[in-house]
C-alpha cells in the first residue's frame, strides 16, 4: 500500500478519512511533478536487476474471478453493515 496511513483501522469519521486520502495523493503528485527523478525508484530498479530470476518460484496468477451467491450474499451484508455504521 502505498500510503502509510492506511495500514491500520481508522478511527475517523469517513469524511475525514477520504480528506485524508486526498492530501496524500495530492502531496504524491506534487513530489513527483517537483522531483521527475525518484531516487528511491532506481534503488528498487537495480535491486530488481541484481536479482536472481533463477530464485522466483513460480507461482499461480488468478487471471479473473466469477462471481457467486455466496460472495454476492457476503458483499451484500458488508455493504449494509457498514452503510449502518455510518449512519449510527
Amino acid at each position: 500500500m502505498h500510503f502509510g496511513i492506511r495500514r491500520s483501522a481508522a478511527f475517523y469519521p469517513v469524511k475525514t478519512q477520504v480528506r485524508l486520502i486526498m492530501a496524500c495523493f495530492l502531496l504524491h503528485n506534487f513530489i513527483r511533478s517537483m522531483t521527475p527523478v525518484d531516487p528511491i525508484e532506481i534503488l528498487m530498479d537495480v535491486e530488481i536487476l541484481v536479482y536472481d530470476v533463477n530464485e522466483v518460484e513460480q507461482v499461480e496468477v488468478i487471471d479473473g474471478v466469477e462471481s457467486s451467491l455466496e460472495w454476492n450474499q457476503l458483499r451484500e451484508e458488508m455493504s449494509i453493515s457498514m452503510f449502518n455504521q455510518f449512519e449510527s
